[in-house]
């Protein structure tokens, strides 16, 4: 594991969240890791980030962004029917 990506986990390590706290998890898909549709430069970084964060919430949330199959302007991942949004 590299240095930057120690010293992320040792601070996810350091929230302590209360029963009212919320993770929310905006938008994190297979699509946008390496050999996704919409791959993003270590975009799989985030998740062992993610996991640890919420471990330590008793309330995640997790969002993804998806279009109706009405919307031809919308690229194919975000369509609804899409294997991407499963």
């Amino acid at each position: 594991m590299r240095a930057s990506r120690r010293g992320k986990m040792a601070a996810a390590s350091q929230i302590k969240p209360g029963a009212k706290d919320a993770l929310i998890v905006v938008d994190v898909q297979n699509d946008f890791c390496p050999g996704g549709r919409l791959a993003v430069q270590k975009g799989d970084e985030v998740v062992p980030l993610v996991n640890a964060l919420a471990k330590r919430f008793e309330n995640v949330v997790l969002t993804q962004d998806w279009h109706p199959r009405a919307i031809d302007r919308s690229p194919p991942r975000t369509r609804a029917a899409s294997p991407s949004i499963r």
